[in-house]
């Protein structure tokens, strides 16, 4: 019979894909791994993973037992969260610009309210933000870029400018704005795949048929900012984020004609959640 923990590996083995890495993990040996994955195989007489040029592929009795298993395992945490009510706490995912930007004063805000609530908060990029929230790892999440997704509830809250940032010597700080086009091939400074900003800008770039030659990829905007203000070529980034470099003139800021780069940030949570009143008066604060 399927267990928790059985469910917990399967969810792990199904989206990386990868024995060893589910057991790493969950300390466990790459043996258990395949033993309870073949339990639940001969539980419900299907197949759940193919393997095709040393690649594991998940068939559609896994899609299956994927959906299922989550909603399991959301129902099970929500009753550990019920009856452990006296020692609750919030668990948090959020993105580097989101915690460096608008996340303390909320979190602030709320233990002021309520001091006796813990409160925890893991800063990720997008893509693991994401995939913490779909197993239960965190309880909220506050990321820059929708996620299309029919599991979890995405309420916008707010929108920020992105700014396109050049070394003060560059041939763009002396002009008002440039077009959109003079980005192609232009030395690059970006944030790291994954990262929300790292979509955006990608899908952004894709649509417009520009294509900018990738130098720097860094989980730190801040590193991508001193790397502008060295010279070492252009980006783009959150403008809340480089306020301070853009008005102490270190780096400058240049218009881009007819584009207004404008994102909105959302709290997002799991659509079968059960939001306990913690939750609920923190997701109020916004």
């Amino acid at each position: 019979m399927a267990t928790i923990h059985s469910l917990e590996l399967f969810i792990s083995v199904y989206t990386t894909k990868n024995i060893t890495e589910t057991a790493k993990q969950y300390y466990c040996s790459q043996p258990s791994v395949s033993r309870c994955i073949k339990d639940l195989e001969e539980e419900y007489h299907t197949v759940l993973f193919e393997r095709y040029h040393h690649k594991l592929l998940a068939t559609p009795s896994a899609d299956i037992l994927y959906t299922h298993a989550l909603r399991v395992l959301n129902s099970y945490n929500s009753l550990e969260q019920a009856m452990l009510t006296h020692n609750e706490k919030i668990r948090i995912g959020s993105t580097v610009t989101m915690s460096n930007t608008l996340l303390p004063k909320y979190i602030q805000q709320y233990s002021k309210q309520y001091p006796s609530i813990r409160i925890e908060v893991s800063v990720s990029n997008g893509e693991n933000i994401y995939q913490d929230l779909l197993h239960n790892a965190i309880d909220i999440a506050f990321i820059e870029n929708m996620i299309s997704s029919s599991e979890v509830v995405a309420i916008p809250f707010y929108q920020d400018e992105l700014a396109l940032l050049v070394p003060n010597d560059h041939p763009f700080a002396s002009q008002k704005e440039i077009p959109l086009s003079a980005l192609n091939d232009m030395p690059f400074l970006h944030r790291e795949q994954g990262s929300a900003l790292r979509q955006y800008l990608d899908e952004y770039f894709k649509k417009n048929h520009i294509h900018v030659d990738t130098l720097w990829q860094s989980r730190s905007t801040h590193a991508i900012i001193h790397a502008v203000e060295s010279g070492l070529g252009i980006t783009i980034l959150p403008k809340n984020m480089c306020i301070k470099e853009i008005e102490n003139h270190s780096i400058t800021q240049v218009s881009i004609a007819s584009h207004k780069l404008i994102r909105p940030y959302y709290l997002v949570y799991p659509k079968e959640k059960k939001l306990t009143d913690n939750l609920v008066n923190f997701i109020h604060l916004f």
